[in-house]
């Protein structure tokens, strides 16, 4: 079982370029792994509890791995990112000058460029292994925030309520697609790690993969049933906000599952800022700039990063 959870720390690295600070981060995960293998065999476990429990002790890599993998362009992408959401107020504040049309273009596109934005961050930091769920999963959070432009712009440009009728069927398109996105990318992730890290024998005593794919479909269409109770209460152009906190809360559960305080940690605090635009806005109505609230949310979130990183000395918190 040795040799095969070596295996497994090996199978980890081998997408990646070798690097001295790749093998040392390599030898010194390998290193703890097979500590707690042993601590695990002396404590009376049998061969196989301890070597799943030996590579479930590993958690997500990717956080440890992303700063030393090729960023891709990451810079380039946070800038840009940053930028477009500053920017994004421009289209709203130039469409009040052709009339009303003007003013619902506006919007429709401030959310268009803060979903690009947002597609922008989350996929900053990649590496070959996670690029492409990491995409699906922003392209799913992306679509959460753009699934309200169709009742926003069919309301206005359509007569009488085929508009609206046909905007609220197309807003739901929207978020199921983006529920599938976002389940999709994240139970493929986990079980990629499960499988790597599964024994024959444990596979078949444990079909938690199964069991966890329904309660993450069930948990996004709770999430799904709860934006439409309050698109009905207090109005479509404020209910996705249900979506950005049921991906931060997610990511908080995920993190508590992984043992990653970097990650819950950050998912509280984008439920916090979620919360507050959601209080602000509906309270005060100036959704033009209560927006600033995400940009803000995203710096401390950098910060947040940072301080962990400076506590950890870059290794798992």
């Amino acid at each position: 079982m040795r040799k095969k959870l070596i295996g497994y720390v090996d199978a980890q690295f081998a997408h990646l370029p070798k690097s001295a600070q790749m093998r040392d981060l390599h030898d010194e995960i390998l290193l703890n792994t097979l500590d707690r293998y042993d601590e695990e065999i002396a404590a009376g476990a049998d061969e196989e509890s301890a070597y799943r429990t030996a590579a479930e002790s590993i958690g997500d890599l990717d956080e440890l791995i992303e700063p030393l993998a090729p960023k891709n362009g990451s810079t380039l992408r946070k800038v840009i990112a940053i930028a477009l959401y500053v920017c994004a107020v421009i289209p709203v504040i130039a469409g009040t000058a052709f009339g009303n049309t003007g003013a619902i273009i506006g919007v429709c596109l401030m959310f268009v460029i803060c979903a690009t934005a947002t597609y922008l961050l989350l996929t900053a930091n990649t590496t070959p292994k996670t690029r492409r769920l990491k995409q699906l999963r922003a392209l799913g959070i992306a679509l959460y925030i753009v699934c309200v432009v169709p009742v926003i712009a069919l309301a206005e440009l359509l007569p009488g309520d085929v508009g609206e009728t046909l905007g609220v069927c197309l807003m739901f398109l929207t978020a199921a697609a983006a529920t599938g996105l976002v389940v999709y990318s994240v139970s493929n992730a986990e079980k990629a790690q499960k499988a790597a890290a599964a024994t024959p024998a444990a596979e078949e005593k444990e079909p938690s993969n199964a069991v966890r794919g329904l309660l993450i479909a069930a948990y996004w269409i709770a999430a799904a049933a709860l934006f439409s109770l309050l698109g009905n209460h207090i109005g479509w152009p404020y209910a996705w906000i249900v979506f950005p906190i049921a991906g931060a809360a997610f990511s908080a559960i995920s993190g508590i599952h992984n043992r990653s305080v970097k990650k819950i940690a950050a998912g509280l605090l984008w439920i916090a800022v979620s919360v507050c635009y959601l209080l602000l806005t509906v309270k005060t109505g100036a959704w033009y700039a209560t927006w600033l609230l995400f940009p803000i949310g995203a710096a401390l979130n950098g910060i947040l990063s940072g301080i962990f990183s400076l506590k950890t000395g870059g290794k798992k918190e």
